[in-house]
């Protein structure tokens, strides 16, 4: 019998390394423009790039405020094609949005990532993601497809598309909800790296908390389990 029922898992810093290279986050994230503007081009839609990055940065602004944990790449992409009038669907701008947030790479993984996920889910462990993240749901989906690991996850809880970010209750129980381990004594854990969002939001929530120590050190003994290596979570998931 394994420890927990179900583990739900933080993404960066916790599954990916925010040290990753080759290319960098930054360096992803800097990219964003120009493969924007080269979908829209694949649509038929040219537009300045000076011109698309200044509106891009005043709507960035402006939709964050408005919207809040609500605000996803998804809305800033189809108000850019609203204040632009541009020929581009619905469906399109999905699309577009997965060209701009970029994708995952395999090796930006934490060593032992995929090896941990298959001793969990041949255990029969629930495997579960909460995030706090401006890309939509279905671009996490994409990126974790193009990592490898998409297919471990049960159910996506994304905090964008839930309007609530950790370490807010709401966020928690929208992913147990999603999971149906609402039944009394479901024993769970959430693993993250961040203590505030991760293991605080997890501990009040009611749940146990597994830190990784890729950002902070220690936790204070607020953790229930402390790692620096994938396998050490794996052993103690299995108990």
């Amino acid at each position: 019998m394994t420890r927990y029922d179900a583990v739900f898992f933080d993404s960066g810093g916790t599954l990916f390394d925010a040290k990753c290279r080759e290319p960098s986050i930054e360096e992803m994230s800097a990219g964003r423009m120009e493969r924007l503007s080269r979908g829209l081009k694949e649509y038929g839609v040219e537009v300045n790039k000076g011109e698309l990055t200044q509106i891009h940065d005043e709507l960035m602004g402006k939709l964050k405020k408005e919207l809040g944990a609500g605000f996803s790449y998804y809305e800033l992409i189809m108000e850019i094609i609203h204040r632009k009038s541009l020929p581009v669907l619905h469906e399109e701008a999905g699309v577009l949005t997965c060209l701009y947030t970029g994708t995952r790479y395999r090796h930006w993984l934490f060593p032992g990532v995929p090896e941990m996920f298959d001793a969990i889910k041949e255990a029969g462990v629930f495997i579960g993601l909460i995030a706090n993240t401006d890309w939509p749901c279905f671009a996490m989906q994409m990126a974790f497809k193009s990592a490898g690991i998409s297919g471990y996850f049960d159910t996506w809880t994304i905090s964008c598309d839930e309007a609530v970010r950790k370490p807010e209750a709401a966020i928690f129980a929208a992913a147990q909800r999603k999971s149906g381990l609402n039944t009394p004594g479901r024993r769970i854990l959430y693993v993250g790296d961040d203590v505030a969002a991760d293991i605080e939001g997890a501990k009040r929530y009611g749940w146990d908390a597994a830190l990784r120590r890729s950002k902070t050190k220690t936790s204070g003994g607020l953790a229930d389990f402390e790692f620096d290596e994938s396998g050490e979570l794996a052993g103690f998931v299995l108990g």
